[in-house]
């Protein structure tokens, strides 16, 4: 039994699952290329079922915007995505964009 308990815990390591993948349209004033890419990423830990910082998303688009002061950020690209423990996990958002000043 303490063989089968021991071998349930070491099975379960770690697991990566990527969730989502977004895009935003893209309203740039020139090309592509003249824009500067501009990243931005944020992170979450639950642990037992209990998150404590539910705004990850949103500093995540506020630190993307920053980079970006003068300008409008174009194109955001979202990836979510979650690496999971067995008593915790962790949520991140990375986003990227094309700055244009």
């Amino acid at each position: 039994m303490i063989a089968a308990v021991g071998f349930w815990f070491a099975s379960l390591g770690c697991v990566h699952s990527h969730h989502m993948t977004a895009m935003s349209d893209i309203d740039a004033p020139g090309p592509l290329s003249e824009g500067r890419l501009v990243q931005s990423e944020a992170n979450q830990i639950v642990t037992l079922g209990v998150a404590r910082d539910t705004q990850f998303a949103a500093d995540a688009y506020a630190d993307l915007a920053a980079q970006c002061p003068s300008g409008t950020v174009t194109g955001v690209q979202t990836r979510y995505s979650s690496a999971l423990g067995i008593f915790q996990w962790e949520h991140t958002v990375k986003m990227w964009g094309y700055c244009f000043d």
